[in-house]
C-alpha cells in the first residue's frame, strides 16, 4: 500500500511533509524571533545587556525533572520583579556529549545590573551554572539548534521542552504566533 501511495504521489507531483524537519524549522523560528525581539532596544533607550547562563546537571538524566526549569525560571522572574525591571529571556535545551540534558538561558538585563550566579544563590541546586555577558546572544542560542541536532532532540528526556520564552509584550507574542502559522494561513490573515 505504501509503495502504491508513493508512486501515486510522484505521478501527481505531490510531496510528503517531513514532520520532524517542520517542527525543527518552527523551533528555530520561534527561538530566533524571540531572541531578536529581546535584543532590540526601545527607541530612545539604551540597549539592555545580554547575559548567558548555562545550567548543567551533575548526574545523569535520571536526576532531571520537568519542574526544575519551571522553578528556576520562576525564581529568576521573581528576582527581576524585586529589582524593578521586566524579566526577558529565551532558553534552549541541549544534550551534552555525555547524553545529559542541559540548558542555555539568554536574559536581557538593564545596563549596570549584574546577573547573579544561579548556583551560588541556590536557584540551581542540581549541578553547576556558568554565567557570562554575551555579545551575540541570538547567535549563541541559534548555534545550540544546529541542523545535526535534529535527531538528538528526540532523545531529550520524556516531557522535556525544547525551549522557553518570557517577557515578550502582547504585540510581539501575536507576531511570534502569526509567524508559526502555515504560509497559506499567513497570506489570508494579519498579525
Amino acid at each position: 500500500v505504501r509503495a502504491g501511495r508513493s508512486q501515486a504521489m510522484k505521478a501527481v507531483g505531490a510531496f510528503a511533509i517531513d514532520k520532524k524537519a517542520k517542527r525543527y524549522s518552527g523551533l528555530r523560528m520561534s527561538v530566533g524571533f524571540a531572541a531578536r525581539a529581546h535584543a532590540v532596544s526601545m527607541k530612545g533607550h539604551r540597549a539592555d545587556v545580554a547575559w548567558m547562563v548555562t545550567l548543567t546537571y551533575a548526574g545523569d538524566n535520571s536526576a532531571w525533572r520537568p519542574e526544575h526549569m519551571t522553578r528556576v525560571m520562576t525564581t529568576f522572574r521573581n528576582w527581576c520583579k524585586r529589582q524593578g525591571f521586566a524579566c526577558r529571556y529565551v532558553w534552549v535545551a541541549e544534550l551534552q556529549q555525555r547524553g545529559v540534558i542541559h540548558y542555555h538561558v539568554a536574559a536581557w538585563l538593564p545596563q549596570g545590573v549584574r546577573m547573579p550566579k544561579w548556583d551560588s544563590r541556590g536557584w540551581w541546586d542540581h549541578g553547576m551554572t556558568n554565567t557570562l555577558k554575551a555579545r551575540h546572544a541570538t547567535a549563541y542560542l541559534m548555534s545550540y539548534l544546529k541542523k545535526g541536532d535534529l535527531d538528538a532532540r528526540g532523545s531529550l528526556p520524556k516531557g522535556a521542552r525544547n525551549y522557553g520564552v518570557g517577557g515578550l509584550d502582547h504585540s510581539l507574542r501575536r507576531a511570534k504566533r502569526w509567524l508559526s502559522l502555515p504560509s497559506f494561513v499567513q497570506a489570508n490573515s494579519s498579525i
